[in-house]
């Protein structure tokens, strides 16, 4: 086309045909699938309630705080003239670290202990029921924030350490209802006053580790002897029933620097041949890659510790959250490589464009003068 005595081309979109399209095709697809993948990563990682007792804990501070747990073997010894004497050790370690309250009242850590067995319950319909029985000490609905349907939490501030919580599922099966606040369950002949009833965690994570439990209890004709249904109770009043070992300890403390709170609990906590886990910063990327690297050794397990369900469910949860970020990496990788190269050739033509017009600008610049110079000279 002639526009004012020049030639002008339309310019025209490239087509894109052959191998061309099929790479953009490609790269649209694996873009969609890393998407898709950081997505689920998303999910998987905010799914558990029982990793984020730091979070709650420092509210609107802005100090670091660290959740650690201690995992004991199944005949380890710890008590709670164990649990006393290592909180005492804490104290000093905080003044010899120069760590105080901001208040006088104010509480530098929060802490919780728990034990489980096996229990026959009995209500309002008749026979009675197998549930899972956690005593629990300290804080331990801190760690794990369960939704209330009725009711309220058991703690160490009640005055008779005799009341229980329950489950939606134990409630239904003793009552058929879960709004059961007030009344009373029976256990080996004692009656104890119901506080409350809770919903059972339900991510993918918890209800897998809660049958693998299960089935790992069935004796050899495939009958479970564990029940998924789940009754809270003092860890004293459980402990005066049948002598009860404390399994799991887990704690939430102050982390001015990064690692502190985990080293002073490896250092000062008598974990035996249990295991400290962080559970603050587990699912950060550093931590998701350390689970790469030690990915086969994580079914290994040669110190006699029989994790709760809740670590079988972040252990569950971290893997394949490190699954989700390998694959969403890879599957973004080709996209990225493509992403960085046309912005190479757009960086590069642009480049020479722009040197072209420089170029032509100095040319024009040039006959320009040289025009004016012939004219000023009668030439």
């Amino acid at each position: 086309m002639i526009r004012r005595g020049r030639f002008e081309r339309h310019r025209r979109l490239p087509r894109l045909h052959g191998g061309k399209l099929a790479l953009l095709i490609a790269c649209l697809i694996q873009t969609a699938l890393s998407v898709f993948s950081f997505a689920m990563l998303g999910k998987v990682t905010g799914a558990l309630i029982t990793q984020s007792a730091a979070d709650v804990w420092r509210g609107g501070s802005d100090e670091r705080f660290a959740q650690v747990s201690a995992f004991l073997p199944v005949n380890g010894t710890i008590d709670l003239d164990s649990i006393r004497s290592f909180r005492a050790t804490l104290e000093n370690a905080f003044v010899q670290n120069s760590i105080f309250a901001p208040e006088p009242d104010a509480r530098l850590y929060a802490d919780a202990y728990s034990g489980s067995t096996q229990l026959s319950v009995s209500g309002k319909s008749p026979g009675s029921v197998t549930v899972t029985a956690i005593g629990v000490g300290g804080d331990y609905f801190l760690f794990h924030p369960l939704q209330l349907l009725s009711g309220g939490y058991v703690s160490d501030e009640d005055y008779m350490a005799d009341r229980v919580v329950l489950d939606a599922q134990t409630a239904f099966n003793l009552f058929g209802s879960s709004d059961v606040a007030g009344m009373e369950v029976t256990i080996n002949g004692k009656t104890f006053p119901i506080a409350g009833v809770v919903k059972s965690e339900d991510d993918f994570a918890t209800a897998a580790a809660l049958d693998a439990g299960a089935e790992a209890s069935s004796d050899p004709t495939g009958v479970q002897s564990a029940s998924k249904a789940m009754i809270y109770m003092s860890y004293a009043a459980l402990n005066a029933m049948a002598e009860l070992p404390i399994d799991c300890y887990e704690i939430v403390l102050p982390d001015p620097v990064s690692g502190f709170a985990k080293k002073l609990m490896t250092e000062k906590f008598p974990v035996g041949e249990g295991v400290i886990v962080q559970n603050t910063g587990r699912f950060s990327l550093s931590g998701l890659i350390s689970v790469i690297g030690k990915f086969g050794k994580r079914v290994m397990t040669t110190n006699g510790v029989i994790y709760p369900y809740w670590e079988n469910a972040a252990r569950m949860a971290e893997s394949y959250a490190a699954l989700l970020l390998i694959l969403g990496t890879l599957f973004g990788l080709m996209p990225a490589v493509c992403l960085t190269i046309v912005l190479v050739k757009l960086t590069v033509r642009e480049i020479k464009r722009g040197y072209y017009k420089a170029a032509h600008a100095i040319e024009d610049r040039v006959e320009e003068n040289k025009r004016k110079h012939y004219v000023s000279g009668g030439i």
